[in-house]
């Protein structure tokens, strides 16, 4: 569906803002046809219908003309997830390393040309390099409307039951926000945009959806990150890279209620 936009309202009345998000849902999504049952349609003759899908798309990721990986992932905010991969797998430190990024999203390519051509054994994250030492402090309150912030912006999720999401809170709202099919993609494309956007993370928060493994925790240390905040459960190695990186992990963080894992020292309590 096409939509055409004059001044601040289309034709249906909607505003700007909320033709971009359609038109980026329709990125994120397609129809197809299916047949739904539930206990009360038991019996009817005709229960095809269309429903909403979530789009599959895959990326060949290429640096310095090497192939590097080829990414499953939704088909949005690409350059972020590609930016946000290569300085979680340590291929880039800063925003300066990066010369170009082209995208073709008809191929399914990306190549990216970077001041330094790393070999593979440079660029595994190193455990040692987590800095530990934050003052950050934050409500349990804030955590929960924090949590409570993400649900609500994670409209794609409620279409298709289909995406993960992440994102960065500075403590009040959360400020960038991304979704993707794949939860370590989700974490890349907020790592890639604040890079991109030269956002610091060392006094943020960090928002996600999803289970949290070891590797969830390893890509928000090598943010910077000292709070991670989930909606659901972590893994006992996540935890104890947590631990070890000096992260204060949450898990179970929704319908005020929320487990803390490590480092509780930075959750303040008297604001309840």
């Amino acid at each position: 569906m096409n939509f055409s936009v004059s001044g601040e309202k289309n034709r249906r009345g909607n505003s700007l803002e909320e033709v971009e998000e359609m038109l980026r849902n329709q990125k994120f999504c397609t129809t197809r046809k299916l047949w739904k049952i539930t206990d009360e349609n038991l019996g009817q003759a005709d229960l095809e219908q269309e429903d909403m899908v979530i789009r599959e798309y895959n990326l060949k990721v290429f640096l310095n003309s090497r192939e590097v990986t080829t990414l499953t992932c939704s088909p949005v905010d690409l350059e972020y997830l590609v930016v946000g991969f290569l300085f979680a797998e340590g291929f880039i430190e800063r925003k300066g390393d990066l010369q170009k990024i082209a995208i073709n999203e008809e191929k399914g390519i990306v190549e990216v040309e970077t001041r330094r051509n790393p070999e593979v054994s440079e660029v595994t994250p190193s455990r040692a390099s987590y800095a530990k030492h934050s003052d950050l402090r934050v409500g349990v309150d804030t955590i929960f409307r924090l949590a409570a912030q993400l649900q609500e912006k994670s409209r794609v999720f409620r279409e298709t039951g289909g995406v993960h999401s992440a994102g960065v809170a500075d403590g009040e709202e959360i400020i960038v926000f991304h979704e993707d099919i794949g939860r370590y993609n989700a974490l890349d494309k907020v790592t890639g945009r604040c890079l991109l956007e030269e956002i610091p993370l060392q006094d943020k928060i960090i928002i996600f959806s999803g289970r949290v493994p070891s590797k969830v925790v390893q890509k928000v240390a090598r943010m910077g990150a000292r709070i991670l905040v989930a909606v659901s459960a972590p893994t006992d190695l996540g935890i104890e890279l947590a631990e070890e990186a000096g992260i204060t992990l949450i898990g179970f963080a929704r319908n005020q209620r929320m487990n803390i894992y490590t480092h509780p020292q930075r959750i303040v309590f008297s604001n309840l």
